[in-house]
């Protein structure tokens, strides 16, 4: 029955783990049912309530041996042994300084006490006289793989070829580390600082090499982006010059084809044919006479390809250059050039077109002295001259030169000094100083006899006769 079998079970496993038993899978005979109070413990234990409750039917089936506590203990330990194995454990020593727990309070001989009694010294001596650094292959390899350009970015080689790299690129000597089946060690503590200085050192120089080249991607993609932006600025561009070249063509050909029909009928009055030719015509022609206009008063050229609408323009517009040049001659002339400019006036009345070398001489200004010696104010004949002009009131000096006397017989020459007055005709003995009146004039023609060049000029009284060289060389009585 059923009662019958449920006191063989419990007469069987009279042995319970203790109450306090940790035990995997080791029932807790203290743990109250769900629903049931604490003060009904001990009548849920004597009516087998319990017993029921921890040992299934399907258990009480099974003809195979239950676990017993020790085994249950076992597995449990083995458990957390391989828990404890897959962790890499790090054992930490924790020194006290002082044994109050104090701030900034060092107490020496409790700290040297800790460290003899934690073993720290055997340790450092252990680890000094062995490899103080031991890594894994693929550890060593994944985190120094920078420092070779044999395994920087990705080692798909052997591991240990690879670590054999990376050693040899650093400089390591052969008794400075060990390469083992799956391990490599490093003995001195400087090697693994100078290991990782350079680790740092090549990190940085990667990551520098990382930023630039994304930086140089990212600077192209902006470039891309802009060079498309220019593309297609640069199309709309070249469509919109494109029609406004077709406009301008367009609008060239209008023109040509009325300055065609102009020019057929140019000769014609004015009209809506010929009007924009025969306008364009002058303005062209206004431009060349800009261009080619007289710069002073002898300057007598003009334009000659003048279209024949307008040569009576031509012609008015020279002649009021004309007068505007010689207009702004005159006021800009000083006051004393004009008296001189009166006697070329009077010369050219009487010599022009009668005197063949009267052209080369209207360069040339009229002189009032014409001696050898030198000016009149520096030679001897000053104090003669002044005599003369202080007998007759009124009379100034025109006119005085050296000349050349003829006698009427034998044609000897003899040198006098011709001094010509408002008033009067003198000729003067350069040696005897003599003067003698040969007679008077009038003021007019005291102004034109000196400066005649080249031809006779004839009064009742004496004839005078002028060479090329304007000197007054001959005389007749």
């Amino acid at each position: 029955t059923h009662t019958h079998t449920h006191t063989r079970l419990l007469n069987r496993r009279t042995t319970l783990p203790p109450p306090c038993s940790t035990a995997i899978g080791a029932p807790d005979m203290q743990r109250p049912t769900l629903g049931t109070p604490h003060g009904n413990r001990r009548g849920m234990v004597g009516d087998g309530t319990v017993v029921v409750l921890g040992f299934p039917a399907a258990e009480l089936a099974s003809k195979k041996r239950p676990v017993t506590a020790g085994t249950q203990f076992k597995q449990s330990l083995n458990a957390l042994i391989d828990i404890l194995m897959q962790k890499t454990p790090s054992y930490v020593r924790c020194i006290k300084p002082n044994a109050t727990k104090a701030t900034k309070k060092f107490d020496q001989q409790l700290v040297e006490h800790q460290v003899k009694y934690l073993g720290l010294m055997e340790n450092l001596r252990v680890r000094r006289a062995g490899f103080a650094y031991r890594r894994a292959f693929p550890v060593f390899v994944e985190r120094y793989k920078p420092l070779s350009k044999h395994t920087w970015p990705v080692w798909h080689g052997p591991l240990h070829e690879g670590v054999q790299h990376i050693v040899n690129a650093i400089g390591f000597g052969s008794n400075e580390y060990r390469i083992g089946k799956t391990k490599v060690f490093i003995r001195e503590p400087k090697s693994i600082a100078h290991l990782e200085a350079r680790y740092n050192k090549e990190r940085h120089r990667l990551a520098t090499s990382i930023q630039a080249a994304f930086k140089g991607h990212m600077g192209r993609q902006q470039f891309l982006i802009m060079k498309d932006a220019v593309n297609m600025i640069a199309r709309q561009w070249r469509i919109i010059a494109a029609k406004r070249h077709r406009e301008r063509l367009q609008r060239a050909i209008g023109v040509i084809k009325e300055f065609l029909v102009g020019y057929i009928h140019r000769n014609e009055p004015v009209n809506n044919k010929n009007r924009k030719f025969l306008k364009y015509v002058r303005l062209s022609w206004l431009r060349q006479l800009r261009e080619c206009l007289p710069v002073n008063v002898l300057d007598k050229a003009w334009i000659t390809n003048t279209p024949p609408h307008l040569e009576e323009a031509s012609r008015v517009l020279q002649r009021v250059h004309r007068r505007n040049q010689v207009r702004k001659y005159v006021r800009e002339l000083p006051r004393q050039i004009k008296p001189k400019m009166e006697e070329k006036l009077v010369a050219s009345e009487m010599f022009r077109n009668k005197k063949q070398s009267y052209p080369h001489s209207i360069a040339e200004w009229f002189r009032d002295e014409r001696l050898a010696s030198g000016a009149l104010n520096d030679s001897p004949l000053k104090s003669t001259v002044d005599k003369i002009l202080a007998k007759t009131p009124g009379a100034q000096l025109k006119y005085i030169s050296d000349v050349i006397k003829f006698d009427r017989v034998k044609y000897r020459q003899r040198e006098r000094i011709l001094m010509l007055t408002s008033t009067s005709l003198y000729i003067i003995d350069p040696k005897k100083r003599t003067v003698r009146l040969w007679g008077a004039w009038q003021c007019m023609t005291c102004r034109a006899v000196p400066h005649a060049c080249g031809r006779s000029l004839r009064t009742p009284s004496f004839s005078l006769s002028l060479s090329t060289r304007t000197h007054l060389h001959t005389l007749f009585v």
